[in-house]
C-alpha cells in the first residue's frame, strides 16, 4: 500500500506540474520501476540468501563490555576506545550480523562498527551456552521484527543485546539447534 500511495502521489504531482512533457513521464516511469523492483525484490532476495552454514541471520547489537566480561571477545579488535565511545555516544555498542549456525552463535561486526574502529567476529559454541532468552523490547510497534536476546553461558555470565530480524524464524532456528531441547518453556 505504501508503494501504491507513493506512485499515486508522484503521478499526481507530475501531472499537475507538466502534463505535456513526455521526457518527465519517461523519467518517472524509470524511477517507479526501479523503486518497485527494489521494494518487491529485495525482501525476497534477503530471505532466501543466508550466509553459508547459517540457520538464521539478522542484525544485532551488543555492548563490548558485556562481551569482555563474558570472555567472548574472540578476534574482535578495537583500534581506539576513544573513537568507539565517540561513535557510540559512550555506550560502546557493537553492531553486526548475528548468525545461528550448527556450531553455535556467531557475531560478525558490520560497517558501522568498522567506522567506530572495531573489526572482527566472535563465536560462542553450543556447549558453552546454558540458555538463550528471546523477548520483546519495550516500545516496539511490530513485535515480530526484532527484540531482545540474552545469551547465558555455562559460567553464569550473560550477554544482552537487541536484534533485528524475523523473531519467529530465530525461535525456529534455535529450536532446531543443539540447544533446542534445553530452551525454557514458551521460547
Amino acid at each position: 500500500m505504501l508503494v501504491l500511495g507513493f506512485v499515486a502521489g508522484t503521478v499526481t504531482v507530475i501531472n499537475a506540474v507538466s502534463a505535456h512533457n513526455g521526457a518527465l513521464w519517461v523519467l518517472l516511469g524509470i524511477v517507479l520501476l526501479t523503486v518497485a523492483g527494489w521494494v518487491f525484490g529485495y525482501p525476497r532476495y534477503r530471505s532466501s540468501h543466508l550466509p553459508t552454514g547459517a540457520l538464521w541471520a539478522g542484525y544485532a547489537s551488543v555492548r563490548l563490555s558485556d562481551l569482555t566480561q563474558a570472555g567472548l571477545v574472540g578476534d574482535i579488535h578495537v583500534r581506539s576506545d576513544r573513537r568507539l565511545k565517540s561513535w557510540t555516544l559512550g555506550l560502546g555498542s557493537l553492531g553486526g550480523r548475528l548468525e545461528v549456525t550448527a556450531g553455535g552463535m556467531r557475531l560478525r561486526l558490520g560497517i558501522v562498527s568498522r567506522f567506530a574502529g572495531a573489526t572482527g567476529s566472535t563465536v560462542v559454541p553450543w556447549p558453552d551456552i546454558r540458555e538463550i532468552q528471546v523477548g520483546d523490547v519495550p516500545g516496539m510497534i511490530n513485535r515480530g521484527v526484532g527484540g531482545g536476546i540474552r545469551i547465558v553461558l555455562q559460567s553464569g555470565a550473560a550477554v544482552d543485546g537487541t536484534f533485528l530480524g524475523t523473531r519467529a524464524a530465530l525461535l525456529l532456528a534455535l529450536a532446531g539447534s543443539p540447544l533446542g531441547r534445553r530452551l525454557p518453556p514458551g521460547q
